[in-house]
């Protein structure tokens, strides 16, 4: 895109075209701190960021390869990225880049973080 932020598919919760916030040095943080910066974030020229969903980031996953912009050296705990779901308020879905396995940690634990837009 001209304003930086990567293309990456169509969402597979909206339908419509997906981009992922280009970062130089990858991002880290726990659910709440995550939300506070999504809610606060003005990057490449936009403010309607957010984490994505589940579905979105394993979308990102499937594709990261090709488009890049992910922590690939990361390893155990910090190569799973946050989702935006948390069904309790004790814990958040999280997803390892590598494995491509979803489970919950507590959302005071650090994770890694990408933003989307769709």
């Amino acid at each position: 895109m001209p304003d930086g932020s990567q293309y990456v598919c169509l969402s597979p919760e909206t339908g419509r075209p997906m981009f992922l916030e280009r970062r130089p040095v990858p991002l880290k943080g726990n659910f709440a701190e995550a939300c506070e910066h999504a809610r606060d974030l003005d990057s490449h020229g936009r403010r309607d960021w957010k984490l994505p969903s589940p579905r979105e980031l394993s979308a990102i996953f499937s594709l990261y390869a090709a488009i890049g912009g992910l922590d690939e050296s990361a390893v155990g705990r910090d190569a799973c990225y946050l989702t935006s779901y948390a069904p309790f308020e004790t814990d958040v879905q999280v997803q390892s880049l590598h494995t491509g396995i979803s489970t919950f940690i507590y959302t005071r634990q650090q994770a890694s973080i990408c933003f989307v837009r769709s």
